[in-house]
């Protein structure tokens, strides 16, 4: 059976097989957003101020917000850089492409924290954080050695990270074997 505007109440219990109150709650929801969207509804005059209040209120957010906001920088893995023999020469391309900061693997060797902290100078590129992949693995294996090892190497990437003047040195936490 199939339910249609203006059927009687008993009708539609039977068509949409629901109660009576429901029925009637439905009913009455509908009279009261029908009342609602009928007071919502604007004449032409009223619109157009609206309109210009809302644009202007909405432009002035955005350059509150604007104002407050952080500059959106980006870096690049120093393992994404292809060219370039030296790690000067790495820098200088990820400048060239446009990235503000290259992000190295940890832990360095002592040699390549000296060119790498040469390279900062010289090239105004940061490097705002480290990448620490196999400590964190290391940091979740089953053996006792191999997990003070992955500590002492992520101990050691966040201090070079630091001298560098990045804040963060991604993990990779853990690794999934047979046990």
């Amino acid at each position: 059976m199939e339910c249609r505007f203006g059927d009687s109440l008993d009708q539609e219990v039977r068509a949409r097989r629901i109660t009576k109150a429901q029925v009637r709650h439905e009913r009455i929801r509908t009279q009261v957003l029908e009342k609602r969207f009928l007071r919502m509804t604007l004449q032409r005059r009223q619109f157009i101020p609206s309109a210009l209040s809302f644009a202007l209120a909405s432009s002035w957010l955005g350059q509150a917000q604007a104002a407050t906001r952080r500059p959106f920088k980006i870096a690049v893995k120093s393992g994404m850089i292809t060219g370039g023999k030296t790690i000067l020469d790495k820098f200088q391309i990820a400048k060239e492409a446009g990235f503000d900061g290259v992000e190295p693997g940890g832990p360095l060797t002592e040699t390549d924290l000296a060119e790498m902290q040469a390279a900062i100078e010289k090239t105004g590129v940061v490097v705002p954080g480290m990448v620490c992949p196999k400590g964190g693995r290391q940091m979740g294996s089953s053996d006792e050695k191999l997990r003070q090892e992955g500590v002492e190497l992520f101990k050691t990437t966040l201090r070079q990270c630091k001298a560098l003047g990045g804040t963060t040195v991604l993990m990779y936490p853990g690794v999934v074997d047979e046990q």
